[in-house]
């Protein structure tokens, strides 16, 4: 069996942040943004999925 790990984004332009899994993003209590990393870190560790060590940064680096 093989365990998919998420993959954290920070949402931008939505200002939030999100978990991708197998290509989706991933719904947890019927919610798919979080107000920080460490909310959707902590929501994911409290079901037992695995995250990945990096963040995915949508933000735009010109301002």
């Amino acid at each position: 069996m093989t365990t998919r790990i998420a993959r954290i984004v920070c949402m931008g332009k939505l200002g939030g942040y999100a978990a991708l899994r197998g290509g989706a993003l991933l719904e947890i209590d019927g919610h798919m943004l979080w107000p920080s990393l460490e909310a959707v870190i902590a929501e994911a560790q409290r079901l037992g999925i695995e995250t990945a060590g990096a963040v995915i940064d949508t933000r735009s680096v010109t301002g």
